[in-house]
């Protein structure tokens, strides 16, 4: 009996040490002010519709696009933890959540531009390519058809004539 109360005590002395180092642990870190005040306007504004030219320019705005969207995300979940403490909580997290999607259907048509833009650059670069083989292929037919005659249908050696020769000697 003593000894279970001198585990039971152990037990409780050691849960006390450790409630107050998990909250310490389950604060809120600190957030980087200039996640918190991140906007997408310089993207859109750098990229507006019709401006990807390149493929270059298309690699740049992806690029972009993706580093914008982990500010966008990083920003949604700092104003998520902000929200907590307010009395408010679900107001606030409706209006971080709203601002998170109006950001990122601002930045998607820059994405759709670029991926477009590459697209159709694969496409005609393999059309060029088809083209030249084909063009290659032409020419080396029209060297090698003058050397070596194509048998046509009608020199090819008939075997139903045998049999009617056959046929009519019967």
């Amino acid at each position: 009996m003593v000894g279970d109360m001198k585990s039971c005590f152990k037990s409780i002395v050691l849960a006390s040490c450790l409630i107050p180092a998990s909250l310490v642990l389950a604060q809120p870190q600190p957030v980087d002010a200039s996640i918190l005040s991140y906007s997408v306007t310089d993207v859109v504004q750098r990229y507006p519709a019709g401006s990807i030219k390149s493929g270059d320019t298309a690699d740049q705005a992806i690029k972009d696009v993706d580093e914008s969207r982990k500010k966008i995300e990083l920003r949604h979940e700092a104003q998520k933890q902000a929200c907590y403490p307010k009395f408010f909580t679900n107001a606030c997290l409706n209006k971080a959540t709203e601002q998170r999607y109006v950001d990122l259907q601002a930045v998607r048509p820059i994405e759709l531009e670029a991926n477009s833009y590459i697209r159709h650059a694969r496409v005609s670069e393999r059309d060029q390519r088809l083209e030249e083989s084909a063009k290659a292929r032409e020419a080396r037919n029209k060297g090698n058809s003058s050397s070596v005659p194509v048998p046509q249908i009608n020199d090819m050696p008939r075997e139903s004539a045998q049999s009617d020769a056959q046929r009519a000697a019967r």
